[in-house]
Parts: structure tokens; C-alpha cells; sequence
């Protein structure tokens, strides 16, 4: 989630502190390659349940709505499920 509040929260989770007043600072401090990729999984093991990480774990398109709709608190979308069913494509799922 590259929203201000989460990228400062995961900055800090890593002992990132310059610039937190500055929501453009903390994206590039979080975006460097050494962190951004560890954004997502920091997320899910921060703010989603052990529940709704079995869930997700199963590779089912159930488990991925749930995981869209309690975890992150948005809808699945066309274009959402467009990008789910790439993804298990590229995946061989």
C-alpha cells in the first residue's frame, strides 16, 4: 500500500527517519531498491490477520477477494482481477 501513512509506518519499521514531515521524502527513502520490494510482504505480515494470510496462502480466487476486500479494504475490480489472473498465469497456477 503506497499510501503516506503506510510508507511512513514501514519507513520507521526499518529506522528511517529523515524527512517523515515530507510525504515525497519518505516514498523515495522507502522506494530505494534495497526496501521497496520488502513493502509489500512488511504489509501483509503488519496489518493482515494469520486468517486472512492462510486464506491468501491457498491461491484461490476466494482467498485473493478476501485478501483485497479485509486486508487491504478495497473492492475487487475488473481491472484488479485482470492483473490476479496474469499473475497466475505468470505463476503456472
Amino acid at each position: 500500500m503506497q499510501m503516506s501513512n503506510y510508507n511512513a509506518a514501514y519507513a520507521s519499521s526499518l529506522g528511517l527517519t529523515a524527512g517523515f514531515a515530507d510525504p515525497n521524502t519518505v516514498l523515495a527513502q522507502v522506494s530505494a531498491d534495497q526496501y521497496s520490494f520488502g513493502s509489500g510482504a512488511w504489509y501483509l505480515a503488519t496489518y493482515c490477520s494469520a486468517e486472512q494470510r492462510a486464506e491468501l496462502q491457498t491461491g484461490s480466487q476466494e482467498g485473493w477477494e478476501g485478501f483485497v476486500s479485509s486486508c487491504i479494504g478495497t473492492t475487487v475490480t475488473d481491472d484488479r482481477m485482470a492483473y490476479w489472473t496474469k499473475a497466475m498465469v505468470a505463476l503456472g497456477a
